[in-house]
């Protein structure tokens, strides 16, 4: 993979949020992944992109819709794909890459406490959500220095399969994993809360008649009983690569890790500063 873009883990990797715990303001959703467009030769797309516009907003449409290679592995179907939300006339083009968040649920506020989101957007608990793994939901980027278990031991990002129910229409039921634009777990980002490629199902976003974002498929288990509640949801890595799944490093070494992992280990090193002895692979 190579040495890693001079800064790229001090970006504001992941925003949801544009209000404040007492307003319940909903954020732009920008993912690490628009971020990181100049540095994979999307600059033409970086630049499209409105960072002052929410993901969903139809202005987004020309980026968000912007098939990138790099961000597909040749194994999945992804290439040619989009789903589409309808009612605010944007697509999203289909990827295999997800951002980790951490060893265990996508977000925990600065006390330590589940940040918990209630529809359609109060919150409880402060507003910069934090877990355990390089990338967060804030508005601002964590520095190097906070990466105490080593850029060496801690996981940058691994796969996803694509999902396969595209149109987000009066179903209101859409598979965002897969999705580099959209800001949600399975979609850009996943947690090592299961080992790779687990039986145990993907716990999205799931507000029934308004918005569910996970659709079983092959390989591709949902469980939607997680609703709206920010500390249930957890996406594992999945690849269509026999028996594991390819990991990407802080220190831009990948390797192969196979889907009866330790998940002691396979936990380990998806916190940036945990402390863990990892002896082994």
């Amino acid at each position: 993979m190579g040495q890693l873009p001079p800064g790229i883990v001090e970006s504001p990797m992941m925003q949801v949020g544009g209000g404040t715990p007492a307003t319940g303001g909903v954020g732009p959703g920008h993912t690490a992944f628009t971020y990181l467009l100049p540095w994979v030769e999307q600059l033409s797309v970086y630049q499209q992109y409105q960072f002052g516009r929410r993901d969903i907003d139809p202005v987004q449409n020309t980026a968000t819709s912007s098939p990138i290679p790099t961000y597909r592995c040749p194994s999945d179907d992804a290439a040619g794909r989009w789903a589409i939300h309808t009612y605010n006339s944007v697509r999203y083009s289909r990827s295999n890459y997800v951002f980790s968040m951490g060893s265990n649920t996508m977000i925990r506020n600065s006390l330590g406490n589940f940040v918990l989101f209630v529809y359609p957007g109060s919150r409880t608990g402060a507003w910069n959500g934090t877990n355990d793994g390089p990338f967060w939901f804030a508005a601002t980027g964590r520095r190097t220095a906070s990466f105490r278990d080593g850029l060496s031991q801690t996981a940058f990002f691994s796969e996803v399969r694509s999902g396969h129910s595209e149109s987000f229409d009066a179903a209101r039921l859409w598979d965002v994993r897969g999705l580099w634009a959209w800001h949600m777990a399975g979609a850009s980002a996943y947690t090592h809360l299961n080992t790779p490629n687990s039986s145990v199902g993907d716990a999205l976003y799931a507000f029934p008649g308004q918005d569910v974002e996970c659709v079983a498929g092959p390989n591709m288990p949902c469980d939607n009983t997680a609703g709206v509640a920010s500390d249930r949801h957890q996406a594992a890595a999945r690849s269509c690569h026999p028996g594991g799944v390819q990991v990407a490093f802080l220190d831009g070494r990948v390797a192969f890790y196979i889907d009866t992992v330790d998940a002691a280990l396979w936990r380990a090193i998806g916190s940036a500063a945990g402390g863990e002895a990892i002896s082994a692979e």
